[in-house]
């Protein structure tokens, strides 16, 4: 294994399903669901939304590739119905002109089912869902002779199928996006989170409003927002802030960390027991500052991960420190930092909910965020996990066929990890994604809610929520909310 690989915001990849509204669809899925009905390869050619192309290339199938054209690679095994990244070297062929994807039952005879500009560097192939059980890829450039294939043990579907409804269009809370989304004491929760389009109700742009639901259709105010002078008490009541760690640990709700809207790091943690009172549990968690961290509360512990400085906002200034630290507390008072091991994760942050999965914790995507030493951001799609936080393996390599992003929500559903949305270069994103090993990933076709990124979402009563986030359209955010459901048939 090897260090992830980032894509930049210069970078645009050809992909599977890529559209003028930055998320994806597919054109044999039925609305709201994820079909395995159709056994044909879906076309790689890129949609409207596509733009200029990468210049690198991956670890697993990428071309010209001398030494595949026979064996079958013992480590790739790609479920049916999966989508996996295969790249190529555009430096080592003529420029201009597109490359198609071919596949073989034999790899003597093949079709071509799909294509993507030679400069891309990138396209996904659909592993079929019929069809023996090894089979063969290649890329062929147009005009040029075709390059040596790739093997693949086609290994059962792993894919399941899910469909969206709308809970409600604008609800009873304001927009606002990275807010705290925890589900306690058979409640949904909703706290705090950003909007700076409505000064006259949040003055200093974040709150500090708690809000509950036993339902998801009715919604109760916990607690108002106070976070609405300069003269407000920071050792009394939590700042208001977005994109903190929001986790349920000890039978309580906890609050770590924070934001730099106010100019400054908040560093410190709280909790609470019924979301109106609060205890300051530590003033200063002691670690180095930062925001856009990752948090995770997995095995009876909390868990801070990453995460940078922003100088472009904080008075303190200096320059821009990124993070792959891994930091561990029994009470957020005391933290020990976790020495790393091996191969690991690139220094990185902006990863909204928590994935524990499979008695690990997973580091899905993220990225870092801009600043003046950092003109662009740093987008990332590589897939990590650890059962100590200490040695990390790296699920998939570099053929995860879902598009890097930040601002992601990353959770668990339904026995599988879910990707929803998110943001890249092409703004924010609205496709969603599963996996049941961190390697063989599936798409939830037609998406029904707006694009966005930093969004909410909550596992709760037998279905996956997701709501508010920077979901911007008329030039307004959107308190929307939307659940989806596992279905026995497509």
């Amino acid at each position: 294994m090897k260090r992830s690989r980032s894509w930049t915001a210069v970078l645009t990849l050809a992909t599977l399903h890529c559209s003028s509204s930055g998320g994806s669809s597919s054109s044999s899925a039925s609305p709201g669901t994820s079909s395995d009905a159709a056994p044909s390869p879906t076309s790689t050619s890129p949609g409207p939304g596509c733009g200029s192309g990468a210049s690198f290339a991956g670890s697993r199938a990428t071309f010209p590739n001398d030494d595949s054209a026979i064996g079958v690679g013992t480590d790739r095994r790609w479920a049916r119905g999966s989508g996996h990244a295969i790249f190529w070297d555009p430096s080592r062929l003529p420029e201009g002109g597109y490359n198609e994807v071919q596949e073989s039952d034999d790899g003597v005879n093949w079709r071509t089912v799909g294509q993507a500009p030679r400069f891309a560097g990138r396209a996904v192939w659909k592993v079929p869902y019929a069809g023996p059980a090894i089979m063969w890829v290649r890329i062929a450039p147009d005009g040029e002779a075709p390059l040596a294939p790739i093997s693949v043990r086609l290994t059962p579907s792993q894919n399941a199928h899910y469909k969206w409804s709308q809970v409600f269009a604008d609800g009873p809370f304001n927009p606002r996006d990275g807010a705290g989304a925890l589900v306690y004491r058979d409640r949904m929760w909703l706290l705090g989170g950003w909007n700076p389009l409505i000064p006259a109700i949040y003055p200093r742009t974040c709150n500090n409003e708690v809000w509950s639901s036993s339902d998801g259709v009715s919604w109760r105010n916990e607690k108002p927002n106070t976070f609405d002078s300069w003269g407000f008490d920071g050792s009394l009541d939590w700042e208001g802030r977005h994109t903190a760690g929001y986790v349920v640990y000890r039978n309580r709700m906890w609050i770590l960390g924070g934001d730099i809207i106010q100019g400054r790091y908040q560093m410190d943690a709280w909790s609470s027991d019924d979301g109106q009172s609060w205890i300051r549990e530590s003033p200063d968690m002691g670690m180095p500052q930062r925001a856009l961290q990752y948090t995770v509360n997995y095995g009876e512990k909390l868990w801070i991960m990453g995460g940078q400085t922003m100088p472009d906002f904080v008075n303190a200034g200096g320059t821009t420190k990124v993070f792959d630290d891994v930091w561990m507390s029994t009470d957020a008072r005391n933290w020990d930092q976790v020495p790393q091991d091996g191969p690991h994760w690139a220094p990185r942050g902006i990863i909204s909910g928590q994935v524990v999965f499979d008695n690990k914790m997973w580091v899905v995507g993220g990225g870092v965020y801009t600043n003046w030493d950092h003109p662009e951001r740093t987008y990332y799609n590589d897939v990590w996990s650890s059962s100590d936080g200490k040695t990390w393996d790296q699920h998939g390599d570099d053929s995860i066929p879902w598009d890097p992003r930040q601002y992601l929500n990353v959770t668990v559903y339904d026995g599988r990890i879910f990707v929803l949305g998110g943001y890249n270069q092409r703004g924010n994103l609205r496709d969603v994604w599963f996996t049941q090993d961190g390697e063989n990933w599936y798409e939830v076709g037609d998406t029904p809610w707006i694009e966005r990124h930093a969004a909410s979402t909550w596992v709760f009563k037998g279905g996956l929520y997701i709501g508010v986030g920077n979901a911007v359209q008329g030039g307004a955010m959107h308190a929307d909310l939307w659940r989806l459901d596992a279905q026995t048939t497509p």
